[in-house]
């Protein structure tokens, strides 16, 4: 592959991961907790809840629907860019439904659309990776995507802060972004037609090995846990953030909307240090498992202080340690996943397995948060809870054996 095709493929995963995850970040974040206080500021949390869980679980299945029928699809256009376009106009649209919505339903409704159409993005845009990425450069390419993740989620949260009186705008506005990067990300990737692949005849036995996730392979399934620990942690505090600013740390909607944006930059910078560099070291080391379980463990360590200390500066350092763990774990977690893969012609919907993971740790979150509010237990155990999933996450990581 030469410099000017990996300059390109490069280019082409960073804009396509910021195409999805700043949106929904913005959205998940801010904007949609937002306008839930607008519709209904009495049940906001349990609100937020339901759409959570809900939005995960279409996630959930839509992550491996579309790894299937990307690794099925033969086109001109190749096996992932059609259904990346065809999932950030889907995303776009919804995203603009959810602007108009005054009652919960239409918001729900026009939420769990926008779930399932960032899968078409997500899944396919991930085994561009295990497609078109030697072993050699796996750790470095990985890793861009996963500061470009979480840059997306930093400047999707600082966007979405702008609009936290206004989170109809906030909405439009990402809704364009959703629609046109996962175009330019397709164009940059310049997908190679594979019409002329072969592919198994449509039956009954190709459509249960499709929907059959991979047997005797424990190490697939070690790394799904342990990446569902850490995203369970992470999210049952990031979901929250919001509401724990507000109730927790006893702020105004103002300052509390200053907080989420200063803490998504210092999240930003910290999270790009952390992935650009462990990505280098992982690849010339090839060692993928450490870096992760030390990741977990910083994170967990940055759920501390919030717990420690109700106070918007600790959420500041929260944002700061966990951006840094968060930068570490993304990008060498992605490596780390493309390895374990255990069947090279299902790349795609063993990736939409994995990213299981993502959608039920988000699914989970705001349930088991919203479990311990409801307890009478405040948001202090929140953190108790969370660092405790994160370092079982990073256990379990701990556990794989064919990856060193």
């Amino acid at each position: 592959m030469s410099k000017d095709h990996n300059g390109r493929l490069a280019a082409a995963i960073v804009i396509g991961a910021v195409a999805w995850a700043a949106p929904s970040a913005a959205a998940l974040t801010v904007l949609v907790p937002a306008m839930l206080a607008q519709i209904d500021p009495d049940e906001k949390v349990h609100l937020l809840a339901v759409a959570t869980i809900s939005g995960s679980l279409v996630a959930l299945i839509a992550a491996v629907g579309f790894g299937v029928l990307s690794d099925l699809t033969r086109s001109r256009f190749g096996a992932r860019s059609p259904w990346m376009v065809a999932g950030g106009a889907l995303a776009g649209c919804a995203l603009l439904a959810m602007s108009l919505a005054e009652n919960f339903a239409v918001l729900l409704f026009s939420w769990l659309i926008f779930q399932l159409a960032i899968n078409a993005i997500i899944s396919p845009l991930k085994a561009v990776l295990a497609d078109r990425v030697t072993i050699h450069r796996l750790g470095r390419m990985s890793s861009l995507y996963g500061a470009a993740t979480l840059v997306g989620f930093a400047a999707g949260a600082v966007l979405g802060a702008q609009f936290i009186t206004a989170p109809q705008v906030g909405l439009r506005i990402v809704a364009v972004l959703i629609a046109a990067l996962p175009v330019v990300s397709v164009l940059l990737a310049r997908e190679a037609p594979n019409r002329d692949e072969p592919r198994p005849p449509m039956s009954a036995s190709l459509v249960l090995r499709a929907i059959t996730p991979p047997r005797h392979v424990p190490d697939f399934y070690w790394a799904l846990v342990g990446r569902f620990g850490v995203i369970l942690g992470s999210s049952m505090i990031t979901t929250f953030q919001l509401y724990i600013l507000t109730d927790y740390a006893a702020l105004d909607l103002v300052d509390a909307g200053q907080i989420v944006s200063l803490g998504a930059v210092l999240t930003l910078v910290a999270s790009i240090v952390g992935s650009l560099v462990s990505g280098a070291i992982s690849d010339r080391v090839m060692r993928r498992k450490v870096p992760v379980v030390v990741a977990s463990i910083i994170i967990a360590l940055a759920m501390a202080f919030p717990f420690f200390v109700p106070q918007g500066w600790a959420m500041l350092v929260f944002a700061t340690l966990a951006g840094l763990g968060m930068g570490v774990y993304y990008s060498v977690d992605v490596a780390l996943m493309t390895e374990v893969l255990p069947d090279r012609g299902w790349r795609s919907r063993d990736l939409g397995i994995l990213n299981i993971s993502n959608t039920g740790g988000q699914m989970l979150a705001p349930g088991v948060s919203s479990l311990v509010i409801a307890l009478g237990l405040g948001f202090a155990p929140i953190f108790a809870v969370a660092m405790a999933v994160t370092l079982i996450g990073g256990f379990s990581t701990w556990m794989i054996r064919t990856v060193k």
